[in-house]
């Protein structure tokens, strides 16, 4: 090992105190692999401890050095590795909570879209499939299923009884049950256009 190997315990912290590179290398290839080790403890990635600990010896460099002991110097590097090793695992721990949340919330939109991409081609089959149908049978069922009134409302704005308006639409409903997927049926008999669009 380069350094001050057989330097004593308080020529190497009087050094250190003075700002020698030597002794600070003398530091750092002394207990590197140990204090690596040790951050592996907490974050379970050695090439995330190898960084943990390049940070805690860059911390230590800039640090004023007043120790007294060697132990004491060991006992500041190890716990200075330690929150460094927490902090890293908290940061590590919210971008994942980050991600997640981001990722459920595209998922929420994602299905969203393509819910409305759904309903939309839907509806564009419907008025297509009711512009095909007899000019009077066509009112009947967009006022009564899409603008949400009731059979006697459209039949009095018709001038019609009430059982032909009934008459007509049964006669239109089995044609576009016939020109409509079923959901898109479906759809229309249950009023769920009205909800959703009207």
């Amino acid at each position: 090992m380069t350094g001050y190997s057989q330097i004593d315990e308080e020529d190497l912290l009087a050094r250190l105190q003075e700002g020698d590179d030597l002794a600070f290398k003398t530091v750092f290839e002394r207990y590197y692999t140990r204090l690596c080790v040790f951050a592996d403890r907490y974050v379970h990635d050695k090439e995330a401890s190898k960084d943990i600990v390049n940070d805690v010896f860059v911390k230590f460099w800039k640090a004023p050095k007043q120790f007294h002991q060697l132990d004491h110097l060991l006992a500041n590097l190890y716990l200075t590795t330690k929150h460094t090793a927490l902090n890293h695992q908290q940061a590590v721990v919210r971008s994942m909570r980050r991600n997640f949340t981001y990722q459920a919330e595209f998922d929420d939109q994602d299905t969203h879209y393509l819910t409305e991409i759904a309903r939309t081609e839907m509806l564009n089959e419907l008025h297509a499939a009711i512009a095909k149908l007899p000019e009077k049978a066509g009112r009947i069922v967009r006022e009564t299923y899409l603008e949400g009134k009731s059979n006697q409302e459209v039949a009095d704005e018709m001038g019609i009884s009430l059982q032909t308006l009934r008459n007509q639409k049964s006669r239109a409903l089995t044609i576009l049950r016939n020109r409509l997927n079923k959901d898109s049926f479906e759809l229309l008999i249950a009023g769920i256009f009205v909800i959703h669009y009207f």
